[in-house]
Formats: structure tokens, C-alpha cells, sequence
């Protein structure tokens, strides 16, 4: 209480004059304490804070939002001196009103017995209580600062007012302090994104010369810690030669104002960076600062390089379906024709169309691919002996070698596989020529065939799944392949032969077909020692179909009446002279809607030969349509591209007789059909 003199006392306790020497030099202390920022700040805030109030105790709790029901404790002084850290309940303490009311709350005396609730106040003989709240610059609560004494007080203005002040220096310095805190949450989680995203920032002063690099800087581009410059020697260091001047200009044009930005991909070595950037200027113009970042995107480069290769594919494979059926078309009428003036009694004519008929099978082998890389080919998939398949071209792939060449062949286990026949032989043959043309001056090559299981499958680099897998292997001893071709060997139309000496689809092919049906092929090769290619299949369950050859008496007609439906004139006539030269009765239409209109006035037809691609209703609407009126009709499909329409359009089983086809091979598929010989169906 204050006596005649003007004394603050506590009520029996010790005094302090407001103005004595003691009350000012304590005052003089506690803001030179308090100069300093952060947690020294506040430790030496409540250790003076007790010696200038005459308290027994301080402390500065902190909140993170007004709801919460604890604070945490920055820094305590008991008796003046610092303890440690904690967290207390404000649930039922005098502390829970100050943050309530927002506002000083001073209880001179009694405060345990009032709050009875805060145990600690009694077990430290805690008498009197002043708080104030900590608010930042918008309102919002921070915490508070408390001071205890062990004796009651009297009402007095300076002590409020001392603890007014330096709650108020109390709530900026924690504002600062998260706010920092903050910035570097920022600055870590900006500094986790760049290094992410293989990207450094940068903050360049044209004027000064001067650049700020974000941590990691150095090591994304090959600098020595201290050693990066500003921009423009950063990007003339890293670049190729060849790029350096179009870096230089762009970094000229944005100082000089001719650029607000810039935007450009260069190489670094093996890698791609990306730098981009953005200039700040002052009111007369010139550059203040350019901001900006550069990325590695030497990942997201091959990326869209994958992509555009992607495209480029799609677009050879719609060019190859688009033109298949027209060629096909066209070589089918060429062979066919060809094949018909093999019969002729001139020698010199049989032998002019054995060449023509051999420039139509080449034809047709150079389509066959183009669809089979492009994954647009009619697929007829057999249960198929891959070892007594392979074994049976044995003539034909020795035909393929010279003289210097010598092919070995084994076969070992079940080799049942689930394929197309004419796309496995496919693969044969193109991986027996890359084998030869890989030795030109001679050399062995080995293809084998052989049963695995899933382990030893993946020891030679299988990636499939299945337990059971067919292995089918050529090795050659030749020059190996290089890093570089490896990489593009697979792509269509990619060659290291001299130009007219390949066409680039060999392996494109290769991979395609393997893909198409399941399986997967891995190359592993060695310079000097030579390759092998591996292709990896899923083993089948059955018995594979006989393939006895038609005897040619058994392809004759037996005066058997068929509808030819094609749109493609020279194929529809070459499709009748060859049927009605074998005894069937022979009626033609250009496309649906003429072949509808004209069964009207036939009499009933046994047989449907149908492309599958006429215009109007296409074949096989044609061929459900036709089959209402003559519900025994057998239907045969012939195609020259790889159009799904049929299996679409119905679940019945299909027969489908590929362009441009032999002579023979129409007429026995035709007979096939006709007496209802079932079809070979893959397990």
C-alpha cells in the first residue's frame, strides 16, 4: 500500500519506490535485457521482469489458436531464476479469464483460494496474480505474460503499466518469431519442391552483378560450393558451345528491356536444363532484379521424346492400315493373275509369271509388317507346336543363309504356345536374317526352342508372369550390337543397312507380334561376341491341330452356288474365274446394298465370300443379313487390313482368309467352310 512518501508496499512485505534509484535501475535492466531476440529474449524477460516488479515468480506462455486449453511455457523464472519448459492446463487458472476477457487481470490477494482449481498456485504459496495477453498487430490472441508474488499488493498504476509494455514487446517478438518460423517452414518446404523437381532458383541483380542461388545450386549444376556467378557466366559455363550465344542473347534482350522474360531449353552435357526468368524494373526502366529457375528436364525430355515417337508410330499405323487394303487388293489381283498364266503351255510366259508371282509374295510379306508393328493385322490364333513349327521352315530358313552360314536347330520339352502361325514364322525369319546379316562374311547361328520355368525364364531376363513359359532363342557370333542401336533397334524403319538394303521393319515387326500375343523379347549382346535375341511366350495346355495338306482333289467344287461380294473389281473377277474354273456356279456384287439387292432373284447360295471392308452394310452385317434368307449359308471373309469389324459384329466363329492369298489357299479355306470342318480353337 502507498504511505505519506509516496512507497509502494506490499501488505507486510518488502518496498520499492516508483523513481527510487532501485526501482529505476531495475527498470534500466529490464530493457537492456530485453534488447535481444528469440528465446533469450524471453528468459531474460522473466528473470528481470521479477527483479523490477518485485515478483516471486514470471513466466510467457504462448497459445497456437484461441480454442486451445493449454499454453505452452517460452521461458519461467521461479524465485528469479529459470526453469525449464512446460505445458499447463488453463482450464479453471486465472490465466483462462485473462485469455477469456482479453484484457489485464490483476488479483492483489487470495488468488489460490479464488481459483482453487489451479493447484500450482497454492503448492508455491502464490498470493497475488497479474497477467496480460500477447496480441498480434491483427487482434488475434498469441499468449500471455503472468507475474506471482507471495504476498498481497495494493492497487498501483506502474506495476500494470510496466506489464502492459512489455507484453506488448513480448507479442511483437513472438510475431516475429513465427513469422520467421514460417518463412523458414517456406524456405524448407521450397527448398524440398526444387530439389524434387530438379530445380534450383535464382535471384539475379544485373546492376550489381550479383546472383542469389537457392541451396543445392551448386551441385545441380556441377559447380564447387562458392564458386557459382551471376547468370549469364553460370549458363555460358554449363551450355554447349553451340547454344551459348542464343543464352547470351536471351540474358541480353531482358536486361536491355527488349524481353520481360525468357524461356529456353538448352543441353548441358548429357543432360537438359531449362531456364526461366522474369524481369522486375525501376519506374525509368531499368532492371531492379530478374527472378527466375533452373530445372533438369532432361527426364521429362526423353519423356516427350517417347511421346512423339508414340505419335510417329500411330501415324505410320494408320497410314499402313489405310493403305493395306488397297495393296492387298492390288497384289492379290497381281498374284492371282499371275498364278492363273503359270498354267499357260509358253514356257517363257510360266516363268515371267513365276517372277510376277514372286514380286507379289514380297509385296504382301512388306505389308504383312507394316500391319503387324501396327498391330492392325487379323490375327488367327491356334494352339500351335512351336518346336515342330520352326522345324518344318528348316528348308525354308536355310534358303535365307549363304553358303558361309550354318544353322543349328534344337528343340527341347513342350512347346505348345497359343499364337497365329503365320506371325510366329514371321518372327522366325526375321530374326534368322538380322542373325545373318550380322556375320556377312559367315559364321554359326543357333535357334532353339525350349520349355521354362518362371525362375529360369526371369534369369534370362522374362519379365512374364506365367509359371510356364516357351522359350524361343537365335544367337549369332557376330559384331554385336552398340549402346546407341540398342537403343533404337526397334524402332520401325530404323536401319544400320545401306540405303535399298532394308527397310527398317524387321525387328519393329518382331516386337509387335511378340507383344500382340503375350509374350516378350529381350536382346543381350556383347561387341565383338555377338547377340542373342530371346523371346519369351506363355506356355498352352492341349493337343496342337494336325496340319495334313490338302489334297488338291479336295478342293474342287461340287456345283455349289456362292455369292462373291468385293468392291475391288480385279479381286472380284480373279475370285470368280478361280471358282467357277473348279465347278462352283459363281454370282457377284460390288458391295452390301447390291449384294442385298440381287438375292432377291437368286436362288438360294451355299457359300458367302465377303471382304470384310465393302461399302454399305460391311461383310459381316452382310453375312447375319444373308443368313436370315438362307439360314445354311457358310460364309468365308477375306480381308486386306487388320479391321476387327468381324469379331464385332458377331460371336459366331469366324473364318477370315487374309489378302493377297494363293489360289489354293482360297479354294481350300472355301472347301473347308463349305463341309463344315472345324476350326482349331486355342486354349
Amino acid at each position: 500500500m502507498s504511505d505519506d512518501s509516496g512507497e509502494l508496499h506490499s501488505k507486510g512485505g518488502e518496498s520499492s519506490r516508483p523513481g527510487s534509484q532501485r526501482w529505476l535501475e531495475s527498470l534500466r535492466t529490464l530493457v537492456e535485457a530485453t534488447t535481444e531476440t528469440g528465446e533469450h529474449f524471453f528468459r531474460e524477460l522473466v528473470v528481470n521482469l521479477t527483479r523490477a516488479l518485485d515478483a516471486k515468480h514470471a513466466f510467457v506462455g504462448e497459445i497456437r489458436s484461441p480454442s486451445d486449453d493449454h499454453a505452452q511455457v517460452l521461458a519461467v523464472a521461479w524465485d528469479g531464476v529459470l526453469g525449464p519448459p512446460f505445458t499447463y492446463s488453463l482450464e479453471g487458472t486465472p490465466c483462462e479469464q485473462v485469455l477469456a476477457a482479453r484484457e489485464l487481470a490483476y488479483f492483489p490477494e487470495g488468488v489460490a483460494r479464488r481459483f482453487p482449481r489451479d493447484q500450482a498456485l497454492a503448492e508455491r504459496r502464490v498470493e497475488a496474480y497479474m497477467g496480460a495477453p500477447l496480441r498480434a498487430p491483427d487482434g488475434s490472441l498469441l499468449g500471455l505474460l503472468v507475474v506471482l508474488h507471495d504476498a498481497a499488493l495494493e492497487e498501483a498504476l506502474e506495476p500494470k503499466t510496466i506489464l502492459r509494455i512489455f507484453a506488448n514487446r513480448a507479442a511483437a517478438e513472438l510475431s516475429r518469431s513465427r513469422a520467421e518460423a514460417l518463412l523458414r517452414e517456406r524456405e524448407e518446404a521450397l527448398r524440398i519442391a526444387l530439389d524434387a523437381a530438379s530445380m534450383v532458383s535464382f535471384d539475379w541483380d544485373p546492376q550489381a552483378g550479383r546472383t542469389s542461388w537457392s541451396p543445392g545450386a551448386d551441385a545441380l549444376l556441377g559447380f564447387h560450393p562458392g564458386e557459382l556467378d551471376p547468370v549469364p557466366a553460370v549458363l555460358a559455363a554449363v551450355a554447349r558451345a553451340e547454344e551459348r550465344s542464343a543464352l547470351s542473347a536471351f540474358c541480353t534482350e531482358v536486361v536491355e528491356g527488349v524481353k520481360a522474360e525468357f524461356d529456353q531449353r538448352f543441353r548441358a552435357g548429357e543432360r537438359f536444363l531449362q531456364v526461366r526468368g522474369r524481369a522486375q524494373r525501376n519506374p525509368d526502366g531499368r532492371p531492379r532484379r530478374v527472378s527466375g529457375v533452373i530445372a533438369d528436364v532432361t527426364r521429362r525430355h526423353a519423356l516427350e521424346q517417347h511421346l512423339q515417337h508414340a505419335q510417329r508410330l500411330e501415324m505410320v499405323g494408320q497410314l499402313a492400315g489405310g493403305v493395306a487394303h488397297d495393296f492387298n487388293n492390288l497384289l492379290t489381283a497381281v498374284g492371282g493373275n499371275a498364278a492363273l498364266l503359270g498354267e499357260h503351255p509358253d514356257q517363257k510366259v510360266r516363268e515371267l509369271a513365276g517372277d510376277i508371282e514372286d514380286a507379289s509374295r514380297r509385296g504382301s510379306a512388306l505389308v504383312r509388317q507394316l500391319l503387324a508393328f501396327a498391330r492392325r493385322d487379323v490375327r488367327q490364333v491356334e494352339l500351335l507346336d512351336l518346336g515342330e513349327a520352326l522345324s518344318g521352315m528348316s528348308r525354308l530358313l536355310q534358303r535365307l543363309l549363304f553358303e558361309t552360314h550354318r544353322l543349328s536347330f534344337a528343340c527341347s520339352g513342350p512347346s505348345l504356345v497359343a499364337a497365329d502361325r503365320a506371325q510366329i514364322e514371321q518372327v522366325a525369319l526375321n530374326l534368322v536374317t538380322n542373325a545373318r546379316d550380322a556375320m556377312p562374311v559367315g559364321g554359326s547361328i543357333e535357334l532353339a526352342v525350349r520349355s521354362l520355368g518362371a525362375k529360369e525364364a526371369e534369369s534370362l531376363g522374362s519379365t512374364l508372369m506365367e509359371e510356364k513359359q516357351v522359350l524361343l532363342e537365335v544367337k549369332d557370333y557376330g559384331q554385336g550390337i552398340s549402346p546407341e542401336v540398342r537403343e533404337r533397334m526397334f524402332e520401325p524403319f530404323f536401319t544400320t543397312k545401306p540405303r535399298g538394303h532394308g527397310t527398317g521393319l524387321g525387328l519393329a515387326t518382331v516386337r509387335g507380334i511378340v507383344a500382340e500375343s503375350g509374350g516378350q523379347i529381350a536382346v543381350e549382346s556383347t561387341i565383338g561376341s555377338g547377340s542373342t535375341f530371346r523371346v519369351f511366350l506363355p506356355r498352352a495346355e492341349g493337343c496342337a491341330a494336325p496340319r495334313a495338306p490338302t489334297p488338291r482333289s479336295a478342293v474342287h467344287g461340287k456345283g455349289e452356288r456362292i455369292l462373291v461380294v468385293e468392291d475391288d473389281p480385279e479381286v472380284r473377277a480373279l475370285v470368280r474365274r478361280i471358282l467357277e474354273d473348279e465347278g462352283y456356279g459363281v454370282a457377284e456384287a460390288a458391295d452390301g446394298n447390291d449384294a442385298l439387292a440381287k438375292a432377291a432373284s437368286l436362288p438360294e447360295q451355299n457359300g458367302l465370300v465377303t471382304d470384310i471392308g465393302i461399302p454399305g452394310p460391311t461383310g459381316p452385317v452382310l453375312a447375319l443379313r444373308l443368313g436370315e434368307r438362307w439360314p445354311r449359308l457358310k460364309v468365308l471373309f477375306m480381308t486386306g487390313h487388320g479391321n476387327a469389324g468381324a469379331r464385332e459384329a458377331t460371336t459366331a466363329p469366324l473364318e477370315v482368309l487374309r489378302k493377297p492369298f494363293e489360289r489354293e489357299e482360297l479354294l481350300r479355306r472355301l472347301r473347308a467352310v463349305l463341309d463344315g470342318e472345324p476350326k482349331p480353337e486355342a486354349g
